[in-house]
């Protein structure tokens, strides 16, 4: 985190609260309300689980303005992507998440979620690299299993077919 930003604060944009709360506030103010980071974080579950990928992005985003090395919030704009569509941005959000992210749970879920993305983008072999990556981290024995036969019937349904050998 850096050292600007009291460590237990931040302003997240939230205008569905704002709104609620004081309607006769300026539009800059709508805009802003202050969370703390566990409180942010909770809210971006909430609202993904709840079918409001919007707010999510933007509570991310805020998350992301506090510490644009935090998993957690590449990992929920991820999610709020693919929930508007917007699959591309998505699986790059995914990829950061993996990027930054040192748990290898945490790991394990970017890749699957970057597997996915692929997948519906239709890119058997950008899939495959990240199904590899999702194995790497598997949490347990049964879910290496399960990205195994993924990752088997990504490879049939794809066109491109690459080897490397080499010796001395």
């Amino acid at each position: 985190m850096q050292g600007v930003l009291k460590p237990q604060t931040l302003a997240v944009v939230c205008v569905a609260v704002a709104l609620s709360v004081a309607p006769h506030w300026t539009r800059a103010q709508q805009n802003a309300v202050e969370l703390s980071l566990p409180e942010a974080r909770a809210l971006a579950a909430h609202a993904l689980s709840n079918g409001r990928p919007e707010l999510a992005s933007k509570i991310a985003g805020g998350l992301l303005e506090a510490d644009p090395r935090s998993t957690y919030g590449h990992y929920v704009l991820a999610n709020a992507y693919a929930e508007m569509g917007r699959i591309r941005e998505g699986r790059q959000a995914a990829s950061r998440a993996y990027r930054y992210s040192t748990i290898p749970v945490q790991k394990f879920e970017a890749a699957e979620l970057a597997a996915r993305l692929s997948y519906a983008q239709e890119r058997p072999t950008l899939t495959q690299l990240w199904l590899r990556r999702a194995v790497q981290h598997a949490p347990s024995a049964q879910i290496e299993a399960q990205l195994a036969k993924d990752y088997a019937k990504v490879r049939q349904q794809n066109p491109f077919s690459f080897s490397l050998s080499g010796g001395l």
